[in-house]
């Protein structure tokens, strides 16, 4: 069973705010914001543009992404998180179960938008998830993702809280995000610098970065 799985209750944030886990929540509220600016910096909007949101759990993300006017197109790896994401929203976006391999076979690609949100740092071969990508973004187009801040796992990171694992804190690498008793996800950080790498490894140029404050609130 896909781990993910275990989480499709967990993401599903097509519920009443008050009803939103907060794990999920926060995507939503310090995530969201940061990749739609970067977004607009170099597509103002969708119109006339097709956009896969890769990893896109429950579809929220898709679905912001439609409001923009995008031709959107949604997959992920766990066939739970595709469920949810086709019962509140298949009748508006599609929704694929399906890897990075996998990507070049939808219908509706190549793509002008890849979105990505809290999705690539739990992805231990990112050089060939960035490749496979690539093979899907016409020329000219946008990759926008979002992932955990180091800061945000250093905090977090013990016995009994979030992350745990890592061998370093202060410096994570790979460890542990411990959503409950039952379910560990691996977790494999990388350096903003290293991001930097993977993107002009398939020639892409940053043309923005965000580091959102993480507060109690």
């Amino acid at each position: 069973m896909n781990q993910w799985d275990k989480l499709s209750e967990y993401f599903d944030t097509h519920k009443n705010a008050t009803e939103i886990n907060p794990g999920a929540a926060d995507n939503i509220l310090i995530a969201w914001p940061c990749v739609f600016r970067g977004i607009q910096a170099e597509q103002p909007n969708g119109q006339g543009r097709k956009a896969l949101d890769y990893g896109c759990g429950g579809g929220s993300f898709a679905a912001e992404l439609q409001k923009q006017d995008y031709a959107v197109v949604g997959c992920d790896a766990s066939p739970a998180m595709v469920a949810v994401a086709k019962k509140n929203l298949g009748d508006k976006i599609p929704f694929y179960e399906c890897d990075s391999v996998q990507v070049k076979d939808l219908k509706e690609a190549p793509f002008d938008l890849i979105t990505g949100v809290m999705v690539f740092q739990f992805v231990e071969d990112m050089v060939s998830c960035i490749k496979n990508l690539d093979v899907t973004l016409k020329s000219g187009g946008v990759f926008a993702f979002a992932v955990f801040n180091p800061d945000y796992v250093r905090n977090n990171h013990g016995t009994g809280k979030l992350f745990d694992g890592f061998e370093i804190p202060d410096k994570p690498t790979r460890g542990y995000m411990c959503v409950s008793e039952n379910v560990r996800i691996p977790v494999f950080m990388r350096t903003e610098e290293e991001y930097d790498q993977l993107a002009a490894s398939v020639g892409y140029t940053r043309t923005y970065a965000d580091k959102p404050p993480f507060t109690p609130s």
